[in-house]
């Protein structure tokens, strides 16, 4: 094949060996079948550049540097203040990602007793209560009512929930109107 060549002949190399920094299963008998291969344009070019590929394929941090490779350091957000436990917080985050309303706007419908929502559905309401703050959740976040900007994304989010009266019982009552509008509508 044309890289066996180009390369100086994959056969050189002991099964094992590792010419570019990983090991590499070549098989070199590779039958023509009469040019009908998607190589076969590719045949009589000399365009490879068995140092590039190494530089490729090579774990060394010389050989990205010299193709050109990607950084692995990546910039972080800037964090707020945490007050709420990582997992716990993560999986706030996911339940109200998928919310298709932001977190104050349910709260104002929630506030207002307004079921009629289009954008709210039984399943975000249920998926909302599992993950609601507890109570001393919602006293620590409260701690931090003043400086809401400070906290992180998640905690901002939950906030509106902890200010709202009751909200667990709101929402009960949302998911119990938006059941019944759906059966006897």
């Amino acid at each position: 094949g044309f890289l066996a060549k180009a390369s100086g002949g994959a056969a050189a190399h002991r099964f094992g060996e590792m010419p570019f920094g990983r090991r590499i299963h070549w098989e070199t008998t590779y039958e023509e079948l009469d040019g009908e291969t998607v190589f076969r344009e590719l045949e009589g070019r000399t365009g490879f550049d068995a140092e590039l590929l190494k530089a490729m394929l090579s774990r060394s941090d010389d050989g990205r540097a010299k193709a050109g490779g990607r950084r692995r350091t990546i910039a972080q957000k800037p964090q707020g203040i945490a007050v709420l436990d990582s997992a716990r917080a993560q999986n706030m985050a996911i339940v109200l990602s998928k919310l298709k309303v932001s977190s104050a706007e349910l709260c104002d419908c929630l506030h207002k007793l307004d079921f009629g929502h289009p954008l709210v559905s039984i399943e975000d309401l249920e998926l909302l209560m599992t993950v609601l703050p507890t109570s001393d959740e919602s006293k620590k976040l409260l701690e931090h009512r003043e400086n809401v900007e400070q906290l992180r994304d998640v905690e901002q989010k939950v906030m509106p929930f902890c200010t709202l009266p009751r909200s667990v019982g709101r929402l009960r009552l949302m998911k119990f109107g938006l059941s019944h509008m759906l059966m006897h509508a």
